[in-house]
């Protein structure tokens, strides 16, 4: 029905027109840096002075009075701060990417994991059968589900990371993922 109103699905559980694609969610599925300002706000960011990819995740405190309190006593409303390790972060890449109808590029997935490549990602049974029935498509544009697939995303997400954790444990130390 929104296909008819010139309305294009990109994500999910969005649709927009032509040049209408909100920006500040696909930093969220592209697993770009925000911030988080203000009373129950969350970000994750590169800290200044770290290079690379590796991120924090930061929430602030959620009541707004105790915010207003934290901030003034001590500069800001953080309530807590969490190092997200390679590992976790390539999973954030995974679940957040398989959202978008362009889901992950090789390209963009190699930027957050140079050692594993996404082909080696679906050499398990399972993951082979998704994309035999046509849920999951990996070609050179990257992987991403089928409409089919997305509209089952939360069936698929298990398989794949527990995928994702096998090579990633077997490539690592404890929290860590190597680059080959």
């Amino acid at each position: 029905m929104l296909g008819k109103r010139g309305f294009l699905q990109y994500e999910v559980s969005n649709f927009a027109r032509h040049g209408a694609v909100s920006s500040h969610n696909l930093g969220y599925w592209k697993a770009g840096q925000y911030l988080g300002v203000g009373p129950g706000a969350h970000g994750r960011f590169v800290p200044r002075g770290e290079g690379g990819v590796w991120r924090e995740a930061r929430t602030q405190t959620l009541e707004p009075d105790v915010w207003m309190r934290e901030v003034q006593r001590w500069g800001h409303g953080t309530r807590r701060r969490v190092e997200l390790s390679p590992a976790a972060l390539l999973e954030e890449v995974l679940v957040m990417g398989l959202r978008l109808t362009e889901g992950i590029s090789h390209q963009h997935w190699r930027r957050f994991s140079p050692g594993l490549e996404l082909e080696q990602l679906l050499g398990c049974a399972e993951l082979q059968e998704l994309q035999e029935r046509g849920l999951l498509i990996l070609d050179t544009r990257g992987l991403r589900c089928s409409w089919e697939g997305l509209a089952v995303l939360d069936s698929l997400l298990p398989p794949l990371l527990l995928e994702l954790q096998t090579h990633t444990r077997a490539r690592s130390e404890p929290g860590e993922l190597t680059t080959g």
